[in-house]
């Protein structure tokens, strides 16, 4: 992240890079920048294995984090194709209803005739 965020033709620019050339400018800063972020994408990647109470808030962390690049690197594209897929990866595919029988219903030996 160090070196990312002093690029001049990839890294942040304006108020937005001084702040991030700040935090960077540290030891701790460069440490939670980098480190913070793969193990936040490693906690996205075992919320999104879960069951989808906890898929929701892998979905709020995979924005976050995109819209944090996106506005710190300048990465509009690669943020929102992110979000996009961490949509998809969060969303729930539900199947069509099957058909179920009442409790006192019993299937039927023979098919029904056809009209």
């Amino acid at each position: 992240m160090y070196f990312i965020l002093r690029d001049p033709y990839f890294g942040p620019s304006g108020s937005v890079g001084d702040i991030m050339r700040t935090v960077s400018d540290t030891a701790p800063g460069t440490a939670i920048l980098t480190w913070g972020t793969i193990i936040l994408e490693c906690v996205i990647g075992v919320l999104l294995l879960s069951s989808w109470h906890w898929k929701k808030y892998a979905l709020a962390l995979i924005v976050t984090l995109h819209l944090g690049i996106a506005i710190c690197l300048g990465l509009w594209s690669f943020a929102l194709v992110m979000m996009g897929t961490g949509t998809v990866a969060a969303y729930r595919l539900r199947s069509r209803p099957h058909a179920t029988l009442s409790a006192n219903a019993q299937p039927r030996s023979t098919p029904a005739p056809v009209t």
